[in-house]
């Protein structure tokens, strides 16, 4: 049986795979992979599956990602959860709404990438964003 580590690992490259436009399925060990599952695969085969899939990533074109700046919408939230507002409870109801989990003092610095740029729209109309 494949350790936890080679099948994150293995499904890392598979998904970036996918995003370079590799059809991943097409690759015979990946197919394999995917018929045994995890508790069929051994940890040589999955050594040999990382081997191979490390190689199509190599030759597959890069994607370029846009990156948006987010530090204005990470102080813009700071703002919110530390200073006193009128709408601070509202704002924070429609960020809680938006990501889908809660959202505090603590974990206002957990948020990810698309969900600080899902919320910007929101802190915008609030006035937290000039």
């Amino acid at each position: 049986m494949m350790t936890y580590k080679q099948k994150a690992f293995i499904d890392s490259l598979m998904k970036d795979l996918d995003e370079r436009g590799v059809e991943v399925v097409a690759i015979p060990d990946v197919a394999q992979y995917l018929q045994d599952g995890e508790y069929g695969t051994s940890t040589k085969q999955a050594s040999d599956l990382i081997k191979l899939l490390l190689e199509e990533k190599k030759s597959a074109p890069e994607v370029p990602k846009e990156k948006v700046e987010t530090r204005h919408i990470q102080k813009a939230l700071v703002t919110l959860m530390t200073k006193k507002r009128k709408n601070k409870t509202e704002t924070q109801f429609a960020i809680q709404k938006v990501i889908k989990r809660s959202l505090n003092k603590s974990s206002m610095y957990d948020l990810t990438y698309e969900e600080l740029l899902a919320i910007e729209n929101i802190l915008t109309a609030a006035k937290y964003i000039k």
